[in-house]
């Protein structure tokens, strides 16, 4: 196999493992109160941007059915792969378009967004699909909400280093809660870690 037809096949697998990895099972939250769930050889196609969900009925069969649910009307997915059943992640439309649930509390949403979509492997956790190489800012960027409002505040790119002002965007975000202002100020941990210290925030009456 010469070198060219090396990699298109290396391609081709990588492409199959994405696909794949795409469709996941679990359940679809509708804003009418009902839901749809997938399990067995149902599938979930997860989506990306602002485009509807799919959800394919018997999704490797012969007699394959697609039932389509419009951004708009849907409230939340929750979703696992299917060798991983207990690692469930959820994913649910803003206003920035679909985003994943990097972690919640009882007073704030930590979302993440990704351009191109998202994908769970085998081992259960999600990634962010991404262009190889790539530092856009908007490729892969995080959103905090805290409870009670409905607008998302932009918070930065997740594909760059640490820097000032990633930080000085959280704090301003945050500044009801002095103590975790001030731990993230004086923190240089990378953005991933940054945003974990969300954890500790809780606005001061």
């Amino acid at each position: 196999m010469n070198a060219k037809s090396y990699l298109i096949t290396i391609a081709l697998l990588l492409a199959a493992h994405t696909a794949y990895a795409s469709s996941v099972i679990g359940t679809v939250y509708l804003k009418n109160g009902t839901t749809a769930e997938c399990k067995d050889t149902d599938r979930i196609k997860l989506p990306k941007n602002r485009s509807s969900l799919k959800i394919l009925r018997n999704a490797y069969g012969k007699n394959r059915k697609t039932e389509t649910y419009k951004f708009d009307e849907t409230d939340s997915i929750v979703c696992c792969h299917p060798r991983q059943p207990e690692r469930k992640h959820k994913i649910v439309p803003t206003k920035s378009g679909w985003c994943r649930v990097y972690f919640e509390t009882p007073y704030i949403t930590v979302y993440i967004f990704s351009q191109k979509g998202y994908f769970i492997s085998a081992n259960g956790g999600i990634e962010d699909i991404q262009t190889r190489g790539s530092l856009s800012q908007s490729e892969v960027c995080c959103f905090l909400m805290k409870r009670g409002t409905d607008e998302p505040y932009y918070a930065g790119g997740m594909n760059r280093n640490p820097k000032d002002s990633f930080r000085e965007r959280i704090c301003r975000y945050i500044k009801d809660d002095p103590s975790t202002e001030e731990m993230i100020r004086q923190s240089s941990a990378i953005r991933s870690k940054t945003l974990l210290m969300l954890q500790h925030y809780k606005p001061q009456k």
